[in-house]
Parts: structure tokens; C-alpha cells; sequence
């Protein structure tokens, strides 16, 4: 479902978490045997978006008004969102394994 986000969006203060590039990705997984890639369908979805705020996500449909109770694609912030909770999650791994947007990669020898 896409939804247009870009009068919420306009309003959102940019969050400026680091994203990596394709090629620190490839120095890091360049010495590995095998390179597994792993594809996080729907993960934004897994993130829930605060109660208090889930009022500012509310969109307009032949059926009525809804609003996202978890986090959909478009939103301002949702990729940096989703990078710094899937980070925290390979934070034990790191030194292996890394996430580019919704896509992981683990290298072993």
C-alpha cells in the first residue's frame, strides 16, 4: 500500500543516523568464503509506531480513516529507523556481518 507522507514529512526533523555504503559492506565481507544475504521483507513493518503518535499517520480510504500502528515505508525517518534497530540487533555479529537498508550479509570462512 503506498500512502502519501509528504505533509507529515514536511514537518518531521530529519533523523541523520549513518548509513553505509555498498562498498564499506563489500571491504568488510570482501575476506569471507561465503556471503549469505538475507532480505528483510516487510521489516519496517516490525518496528510499531509510538501510541501517542500514531494519530500523525492517519490516511484516507473509500472505506474511512486509519492510521499505521506500525512503521510504513515513506515516512521521513523510517529507513534511518530501521537501519539503527537492525544494527542494534547485529551489534554481537558485527565484526561479520553488516545491514544495508532492509538487506543483511553475514561472511564466514
Amino acid at each position: 500500500m503506498a500512502v502519501d507522507d509528504r505533509y507529515l514529512n514536511s514537518f518531521t526533523v530529519p533523523d541523520a543516523y549513518p548509513m553505509v555504503t555498498v562498498n564499506e559492506i563489500l571491504n568488510k565481507m570482501g575476506s569471507a568464503n561465503y556471503i549469505s544475504l538475507f532480505d528483510a521483507k516487510n521489516g519496517y513493518w516490525q518496528i510499531p509506531v509510538a501510541e501517542e503518535d500514531q494519530w500523525k499517520t492517519t490516511f484516507v480510504t473509500h472505506d474511512g480513516l486509519y492510521q499505521w500502528t506500525s512503521m510504513p515505508f515513506g515516512l521521513r525517518n523510517a529507513g534511518s529507523t530501521f537501519v539503527r534497530a537492525t544494527k542494534t540487533i547485529l551489534r554481537p555479529v558485527s565484526a561479520f556481518a553488516d545491514t544495508y537498508v532492509d538487506d543483511m550479509s553475514v561472511g564466514s570462512v
